[in-house]
């Protein structure tokens, strides 16, 4: 979260320029609702990271999430992942 601090980027689009500048991959949003939006990750880092780790972690990216969609809509939020595959990670962002 403290990076996204730091990065603040203001809009939905502004997300998903710093991942890729970050070189975390490619990241749209796939569904949003009032409680709940969904994230999903692509992208070359992610299929090299999962070839180079068994189980990588994406807490770095998952806290970024929140944070910023924290910022963004002034409401509290969590952020949980799952990677479905080698090739992409799908993030969950719960919104108070």
């Amino acid at each position: 979260k403290e990076v996204a601090r730091q990065f603040y980027t203001k809009t939905l689009n502004g997300i998903q320029e710093f991942f890729l500048a970050a070189g975390w991959g490619d990241i749209q949003i796939s569904s949003q609702k009032e409680n709940k939006e969904s994230w999903l990750l692509t992208g070359e880092a992610i299929k090299i990271r999962s070839a180079a780790i068994d189980e990588p972690s994406y807490f770095l990216e998952a806290g970024f999430l929140a944070q910023e969609i924290q910022q963004q809509t002034h409401r509290g939020t969590e952020c949980s992942y799952q990677s479905d595959d080698k090739s992409r990670v799908i993030f969950t962002v719960y919104i108070d």
